[in-house]
């Protein structure tokens, strides 16, 4: 079913069948999902030390776990970001 919502001035239809109901998502690419493709794994053994640093240092704030984590998330994110440019 699509639905009205109204923000402002415009009316924009929205299916909100779409949106999951607690909000999760559990279909995410795991670090450990190795792709199918020959070029897709190729990349994936090329990103894992840098992915696996990143999940180790960064908490998934998505987990409800960590949901109180976000500011941390937010400046270890931005931190890595610095760092990445830097070098």
């Amino acid at each position: 079913p699509v639905h009205q919502v109204t923000t402002g001035d415009a009316n924009t239809p929205i299916d909100l069948a779409s949106f999951k109901e607690n909000g999760d998502d559990e279909d995410d690419d795991s670090l450990w999902d190795i792709p199918e493709s020959c070029g897709g794994k190729a990349l994936w053994v090329f990103a894992l030390p840098v992915n696996f640093v990143l999940w180790l240092t960064i908490p998934d704030c998505k987990k409800d776990k960590y949901r109180s984590w976000f500011l941390a998330t937010f400046i270890l994110s931005l931190v890595w970001i610095a760092a990445f440019s830097y070098f």
